[in-house]
């Protein structure tokens, strides 16, 4: 399986910097943006796995082709507390050569990509169901 590529992006938190192939998982890679619908409509199961998970899964989001105040916007209505790092450039998408938003990335212990899933808004139970499959994490 593919590695996370070696990409430094910044946290919208903080502004620390995030090298993502230093990223350890079990982890799952969300990348969204305030303009796509299906994204915004998938970022609550995120942020209910992330809150089920706290200390067994990472939950990362990946804000990509966005403006730093319309990202902070949407985070902060769906009351996101995951981390999110900006990568207005696309430079994730690019790399894993996928461009269709959401696209979510399930990472083993290695930082190797178990799954991609590109199929459009992920509920509670399909990404509960993902996480097992691929990162044999149970999430409730």
């Amino acid at each position: 399986p593919a590695t996370l590529p070696a990409l430094d992006l910044p946290c919208f938190t903080d502004g620390s910097t995030v090298t993502l192939a230093g990223l350890r998982g079990p982890a799952v890679v969300n990348l969204w943006a305030s303009w796509c619908a299906p994204c915004r409509d998938e970022l609550p199961a995120f942020q209910r796995l992330a809150e089920r998970t706290a200390g067994t899964l990472h939950v990362v989001g990946v804000n990509s082709r966005d403006g730093r105040e319309a990202a902070r916007s949407v985070g902060l209505d769906l009351g996101l507390t995951f981390p999110t790092l900006a990568d207005p450039q696309e430079q994730l998408s690019r790399q894993l050569g996928r461009n269709a938003l959401p696209l979510t990335l399930f990472v083993d212990g290695q930082g190797r990509i178990r799954h991609l899933d590109s199929s459009g808004a992920l509920d509670d139970a399909t990404l509960t169901g993902l996480v097992r499959q691929h990162l044999g994490v149970v999430s409730g």
